[in-house]
């Protein structure tokens, strides 16, 4: 069960791989919209309860796990099913944390920000649809265990 179809995959990947090595810059990007754009987010993390998060050791470590998770991904978007039981795991550790549920679409937005600022007029509606979708599919999968066990 994915939301993504074959043609946003070809076009997330191809995407990708022209972005891979600035990837890094781009999900440090992302976070700190999401910090800024969502201050109350902050307190979810154990970095978020200092002003100079950013300078912070942990900031800087959780930018690279969010990173190498979604570059994972997005590498393998293809089959990312593949990924799925990482993924559960991943959200079974947010749920612990009670990440609330908005803050998954919320990063997602600042993914699609992060990546339209990097790819400046290239970035297209396509190319947002199609990388909202593969974000949604992550989503979906760090979320299944969740919501098996709400109902």
């Amino acid at each position: 069960m994915t939301t993504i179809c074959e043609e946003d995959r070809a076009l997330v990947l191809e995407s990708y791989n022209s972005c891979k090595d600035q990837f890094p810059l781009i999900i440090a990007d992302m976070l700190k919209r999401f910090v800024e754009q969502y201050p109350d987010a902050r307190r979810i993390f154990s970095w978020g309860k200092t002003d100079d998060y950013e300078t912070n050791i942990r900031y800087k470590q959780h930018s690279i796990k969010i990173g190498s998770v979604i570059a994972e991904c997005m590498a393998s978007i293809q089959r990312i099913e593949s990924l799925q039981s990482k993924l559960e795991d991943i959200g079974d550790l947010h749920n612990k944390k009670n990440v609330q549920l908005e803050y998954y679409k919320k990063m997602g937005v600042c993914l699609n920000e992060a990546l339209q600022s990097h790819f400046g007029d290239k970035w297209s509606d396509r190319l947002d649809k199609a990388w909202s979708m593969a974000y949604d599919t992550i989503t979906i999968f760090m979320l299944q265990r969740f919501w098996i066990g709400k109902f």
